[in-house]
Parts: structure tokens; sequence; C-alpha cells
């Protein structure tokens, strides 16, 4: 039987519901989830937000992934997806940890005719973050996790470097090479002498550089509730084709390189080196089996400007260090990347939860899914 836990930060509120995303075993049939009410559970009484002469203001929040705090540093934040279009603005910064969507007028999503947006936050000292944002008569609020270079929450291991210097035309001029470890396993990042780093517009990068890698194993909530857009997208590149599904991750990681004037490495001329354990005892959904030596799994890559997810390949797994799985591969530009297999299947469940009190408060709550197959995140629910 599934076992739920509920962790709730902040005051109570009343009836509120949460749309979850919940995968069903790959080897199974897929079947939709069809959660028994309890008698108890008054209906939903959320509903659309109308402020602003007409106009929908959706509220959001930016959360420490460690600390949980509000980000209090400027903020750059990116709205792309499907209906982007229907905003005001999809670009502007907060330095406050909150963010505020508006809607243009005529603009009033529902259950039938959701909004889909993809929220991208890149802040100063925190590794880039993502969140699929899906706006209905029920859910005006949403939240997304960064996490921090230098304090880190438990799973994720990071790394940094100044040695590294860049020529004029871009040229590496001494090699980078770091490793993050968390929880027993690492990742790193190998990039030879005589490398052209250039930022995403093509100009070459020069001076001093700051690199930056962060790991994130796939053995805590914490470390998985950092995953950029979740662990079910709406949509992924993979073979030619934009395709919806889930994820099951075997860890990822950040890569992040400027120079003293802020430019980011995008590219280079020649690959770097990345290689990404995968803990022992991980599960290879694909045979219902802890992952062994021979075993293949998807390389991923995440495009930081856009939040989405492509498929670059697929990696060989090999036996690693302290029982674990080293899976190495060349990347011609930087991201996020990630060891995952990825299912078409997915359901989605509604879960209604009733609260008393007469405190009208934002709350945060993590749903943790006692089942192999089921993967849920945190988010933010809010009674309007």
């Amino acid at each position: 039987m599934t076992k739920s836990t509920f962790f709730l930060r902040g005051l109570p509120l009343l009836a509120t519901s949460l749309l979850l995303a919940c995968q069903p075993n790959p080897q199974q049939p897929a079947q939709t989830a069809k959660p028994t009410p309890s008698p108890t559970l008054a209906p939903s009484t959320a509903g659309a937000v109308d402020l602003l002469q007409g106009r929908q203001l959706v509220s959001g929040q930016l959360f420490d992934a460690k600390s949980r705090a509000l980000v209090q540093v400027e903020t750059e934040i990116r709205i792309t997806g499907a209906d982007a279009a229907k905003l005001e603005q999809t670009g502007f910064k907060t330095s406050n940890g909150l963010i505020g969507l508006v809607l243009k007028p005529g603009v009033k999503p529902s259950s039938a005719t959701p909004l889909h947006l993809t929220v991208v936050a890149e802040a100063a000292g925190y590794f880039v973050g993502s969140a699929q944002v899906h706006l209905s008569d029920s859910l005006e609020s949403f939240s997304l996790n960064l996490t921090s270079r230098t304090q880190p929450p438990p799973g994720v291991g990071t790394a940094s470097d100044n040695q590294g210097a860049a020529g004029l035309n871009g040229e590496l001029s001494k090699g980078i090479q770091l490793q993050a470890a968390a929880n027993g396993s690492f990742a790193s990042f190998a990039l030879a002498p005589g490398a052209v780093l250039k930022n995403a517009n093509g100009q070459p990068l020069s001076g001093p550089l700051q690199t930056h890698v962060g790991y994130f194993s796939n053995t805590t909530p914490e470390s998985l509730n950092a995953f950029p857009g979740g662990f079910a997208p709406d949509g992924v590149s993979a073979d030619g084709q934009s395709q919806q599904g889930y994820f099951v991750t075997g860890g990822f990681v950040s890569v992040d390189i400027t120079d003293g004037a802020g430019n980011k490495a995008a590219q280079f001329s020649q690959p770097a080196q990345v290689t990404i354990q995968i803990p022992a005892g991980t599960t290879n959904p694909d045979t219902q089996q802890p992952v062994k030596a021979g075993d293949t799994i998807g390389i991923w890559s995440h495009d930081t400007t856009t939040g989405k997810w492509s498929l670059e390949g697929q990696g060989q797994v090999l036996a690693g260090s302290n029982g674990n799985f080293d899976v190495t591969y060349a990347v011609s530009h930087l991201s996020y990347w990630n060891l995952d297999w990825f299912y078409g299947d997915r359901c989605n469940p509604e879960l209604k939860l009733n609260w008393d009190s007469d405190n009208h408060v934002p709350v945060m709550m993590s749903l943790l899914m006692d089942d192999a197959n089921w993967y849920t995140h945190s988010n933010l629910l809010q009674d309007p």
C-alpha cells in the first residue's frame, strides 16, 4: 500500500487541492489513479483570483533548497512555455524571493483550459533553477527551489575553482578539473587546455574564470526537489520529437563557467569530459533490479534559457568506486546534465486537502510516496 507523509510549513489553510504527477510501474499497464475521497472532506473552494482590473495575478516564491528561507538576492526571472505570450511580462528581476506573474486582460485559466509555463530563475551564488507551472482555477501559487553553491542541501555536493583563465580569443590556458561529491558518490568535469570558450552569443570569454560544479545524487528528497522542471515535464526533445512523460534519475550535475565580466560559457571548441556516478543500490526501472555494469541509461541536457530537456544519447554503465557505477561521456556545451530513464506513461490524481483554520496564507507541503514508481515534489498551496 502506498503511504503518504505530509510536511507543512506555515499556517494551515481552508479547503484547497493539489494536482500531483504520479508514475505507474513502467512494466505494468498504465492505470488511472483514483484516490478514494474521505467522506469528511469538503469539495475544494479554491477559485481564480481576479485582481488588477480584471487581470489575474499569479504569485510564486523562490526558496533556498537547504534553509527553506526566501532567496534574498537579485534574481533574473525568465518565463517560457506554451502560454508565455499570455503574460504581461516574460522577463524581470526580483530581490526578495517573491514572483508576480500578471496575466493579460481576458486570460482566465481554468481546469478545462489550464496555462502551461516554465519559470527559470538565475540568482547570484545559486545554480540555475526552473519549475513547470500549470495554472488552473484551483492553483494560483507556485514555488521554486534554488541550490546554493556554498550551502547546498543534503544529497548535493558542490566544488568551485578560480584557477582557470582564457586569452582574448577565449582559449583556455590551463585545464579545468573539478569533482563534487555527496553521500559517497560524485560527479566530475574536465576540460583540457586549448579549448576555446564562448558564450551563447558566440563571444569568447577572457581573463580569470570561475567554475562551479554541483552534483545532485538521487539519494535524498532535498536533492530530488532541486531537479530542474520536475520529473514529469510537459515536453522533452527525444529522437527529434517533443514527448511527454516522466524521468527516473540516476543523478545529475550542473556546471557553470564565467569570466570576470559575467559572461557565461555555453559552448567550447573541444569536448569536455563529464562523469556522473549512479549510487549503489539504485534500481534500474527497465529491469526492476539494482543497476549493474553493462546497463544503459539516457544522457539528457537541460537548456537553462528555456527550461527544456533534450536527449543527447545513451550512456554505458561501468563499475566505479565504493560500489557505485560510472557513466562517462563527452559534452560540447554547458548545462545541467542528467542520467535518466524516461517513460511516456503518467497519471495525475487530484488530492483534496481540508484544513480548519482562519489563517489564509500559503503553506509548503511535501508528499512522499512509499513506492519506488511514484515521483512527487514539494509544492506551494494557497487558499484564495
